[in-house]
């Protein structure tokens, strides 16, 4: 009897009919997850609690716009942005003004001088507060035409403690050289003498040169600026950077236009 209750086919059904509904259940829960694509997950991707939500998770969409085919928008008032119209780019000219214009009585040429503007200013850091805001060096630049012959006259003003010991003078033929900003550089030579003392500062000299230009450096001051220049004075030479540096290319233009 004991054998009899114990066999092997019995047990086998008891341990059956006790795992029988955790399978069941664990069947049911797997049926109830829908497919990754399936048409609940659809539905349930735009909708929620009966409400529809076209961004369920809140990411911002941005869309691409076709800015090269959309239309300039502007402003009332304001107006657009125009390069052509930018004076740092393209500055105005500014107006011609001549010191001297005149036609040779025999020749018939006319001889035109523009009116002198500084070209540059140079003082030392050493000499800044003796001189309480004069300058070293200024020069002042203007050309001259007469006929097909230019020329640069140059202008120094020195104020220096001690200016001959300084700089000495320019003399005749004495070399000056024309940096531009394309990188070419021009040798010239001055043809004149001059030294006078000004009247407002007793150690203040002032010297007067004259240049000619060649067809060669008349060429590249039609396209390029003047960016440094060195004068060789009896005492050394001496580099100065040019601060208006379209001066001499405004002044050839007033000359011949």
């Amino acid at each position: 009897m004991k054998d009899h209750l114990f066999s092997p086919f019995r047990l086998l059904f008891i341990v059956f009919a006790v795992l029988l509904p955790f399978f069941l259940r664990a069947q049911s829960a797997v049926d109830t997850i829908p497919p990754a694509d399936s048409a609940f997950q659809r539905q349930t991707r735009g909708s929620l609690l009966g409400k529809k939500i076209r961004n369920p998770l809140q990411i911002p969409v941005f869309k691409r716009q076709q800015t090269a085919a959309s239309p300039t928008t502007t402003i009332a008032g304001i107006k657009t942005y125009e390069p052509e119209e930018d004076v740092m780019l393209h500055p105005p000219a500014l107006p011609c003004l001549f010191d001297v214009e005149t036609r040779d009585e025999f020749s018939g040429e006319l001889y035109r001088r523009t009116a002198a503007a500084e070209l540059f200013r140079h003082t030392p850091k050493v000499l800044k507060n003796y001189l309480k805001g004069a300058p070293n060096v200024l020069c002042e630049a203007s050309l001259a035409a007469s006929g097909s012959k230019v020329y640069l006259y140059l202008t120094f003003t020195i104020n220096d403690p001690n200016p001959r010991k300084a700089f000495g003078k320019l003399e005749k033929n004495s070399l000056a050289t024309l940096r531009f900003m394309d990188g070419s550089s021009f040798d010239v030579f001055n043809q004149q003498l001059e030294e006078e003392t000004t009247a407002t500062r007793e150690k203040a000299l002032v010297f007067h040169a004259l240049y000619p230009l060649s067809v060669d450096v008349l060429k590249i001051m039609k396209h390029s600026y003047l960016d440094r220049v060195r004068i060789d004075w009896s005492s050394g030479y001496e580099d100065y950077d040019v601060q208006d540096v379209r001066l001499l290319e405004q002044q050839l233009r007033c000359l011949f236009n």
